[in-house]
């Protein structure tokens, strides 16, 4: 369990950190980012609809070429959002927008956390 909360932990930290400078050119090329997320099991729901929300406008943003959402079904508190970009540039430029913003600011206190 503890594993599995370090390796969703730092997912995120990858979706949602800074990206190295040396990814930072954009040179063009697609660009794919999987993000797994553990979410409280009482906020499964809510979670639910925040993250079908992110991908529905994600895929209305320039240089997206395909977002899809998903959940597990016998883990219903565990997501992953699989999201093919044109480039890292384009990315970027959606990852620095108002609704990633709200979206990551909702998400934070309902994703799980490690009980120590």
């Amino acid at each position: 369990m503890h594993r599995s909360f370090v390796a969703a932990v730092m997912i995120m930290a990858g979706l949602f950190g800074h990206v190295r400078a040396a990814l930072a050119q954009d040179t063009a090329q697609p660009i794919y980012v999987v993000t797994y997320l553990e979410i409280a099991p009482k906020f499964s729901s809510e979670a639910r609809q925040l993250i079908l929300a992110y991908s529905v406008d994600a895929r209305k943003a320039s240089g997206a070429v395909q977002i899809d959402a998903l959940q597990r079904i016998d883990y219903p508190n565990h997501f992953a959002l699989v999201e093919q970009w044109q480039s890292q540039g384009a990315r970027q430029a959606y990852a620095s927008t108002d609704n990633v913003m709200k979206f990551r600011a909702a998400l934070g206190p309902i994703a799980k956390r490690s009980l120590r």
